[in-house]
């Protein structure tokens, strides 16, 4: 699901995208990252090229 929302990004910059994220944890009730800055440029600048990618940026900050 997040990968899905994350297509959009060229619609969006990087300020747009950090609310986004903001948003969906706070919804789902997600703890925020200690790096959150690292893992905001890196999901929204790195991993839109495949869900392979987004897959192994979202699981190291949220599921280490």
């Amino acid at each position: 699901m997040f990968y899905e929302t994350f297509q959009l990004s060229d619609l969006f910059d990087m300020d747009d995208l950090q609310v986004m994220w903001e948003s969906l944890m706070e919804r789902y009730q997600i703890k925020k990252p200690e790096n959150w800055e690292e893992f905001i440029y890196k999901i929204n600048s790195t991993a839109s090229d495949s869900q392979y990618r987004f897959s192994q940026i979202f699981d190291e900050y949220f599921f280490n």
